[in-house]
């Protein structure tokens, strides 16, 4: 639950400019959910779709991500995803091509994969990523499942670049500081070390400021959503530096 929400959460309050790419291959979520800069809906022309039939004919470049982006702020654009899951089986072979063209970006790149597993189509763009949050509720059956994605995705992502792998608990604000311990506590018996676990809180009326790109009023800046957020985008942010100052 709330991976969109927390891919675009992250989005609107990542601290450099970047690109928010939709790879969920069950469809697009946000072409119903927010508006370009100037107010419009987003173009369904333009997206993964045609970023992917470019990516298998020329080399990428620093600013092929963008090109087929939309602008959501001065600083942060959305590349649309596929309309279900008949038209993302067309681009099955192409998510490698995808995943040259978001390295090559001169911006930070956040992808919603929706569902993951080893054996998603997608698993090719996602073995690029520097950090990998799995998003969960906090319930005994969304730490089993996370516990077990950990060991099978940690397996798949290996050998092409490292990636950090972190639970993102979403629930009430009042239970956070809670769960993180609980779910810390459940995965590091099962040996699956986890630092930091990261939270979001359910939260409709921030996430209500977080689709209309109001995120810098006083209103804004006093929601659970807004500054829960600025805590995991530092988090992240400061690893995926780290990261890739290493490599």
């Amino acid at each position: 639950p709330g991976v969109t929400s927390a891919a675009l959460t992250m989005t609107r309050l990542w601290p450099r400019p970047v690109v928010l790419v939709e790879a969920d291959l069950a469809g697009s979520d946000l072409v119903f959910r927010v508006r370009t800069s100037d107010g419009e809906l987003l173009d369904e022309s333009r997206g993964i779709v045609p970023l992917a039939v470019a990516s298998r004919q020329e080399a990428p470049s620093a600013a092929s991500l963008t090109s087929f982006a939309q602008a959501l702020s001065a600083t942060s654009w959305v590349v649309k995803g596929v309309t279900g899951p008949a038209q993302a089986r067309s681009l099955a072979a192409l998510w490698a091509h995808i995943a040259a063209v978001c390295e090559a970006s001169d911006q930070d790149v956040i992808i919603d994969f929706g569902r993951l597993n080893r054996d998603s189509d997608t698993i090719a763009l996602a073995a690029r990523c520097d950090v990998m949050l799995l998003v969960l509720a906090a319930t005994l059956e969304g730490v089993h499942h996370v516990a077990a994605q950990m060991a099978e995705l940690s397996t798949a992502l290996a050998g092409v670049n490292p990636t950090v792998i972190r639970p993102l608990v979403i629930g009430p604000d009042t239970h956070a500081a809670n769960d993180r311990r609980d779910i810390a506590a459940f995965l590091a018996d099962r040996g699956v070390l986890v630092d930091p676990t990261l939270s979001l809180p359910y939260d409709p009326r921030g996430l209500g400021f977080i689709e209309s790109g109001e995120v810098s009023s006083n209103r804004a800046n006093r929601s659970l959503l807004v500054r829960a957020g600025g805590v995991v985008v530092k988090t992240v942010a400061s690893t995926a530096t780290d990261m890739a100052g290493a490599r």
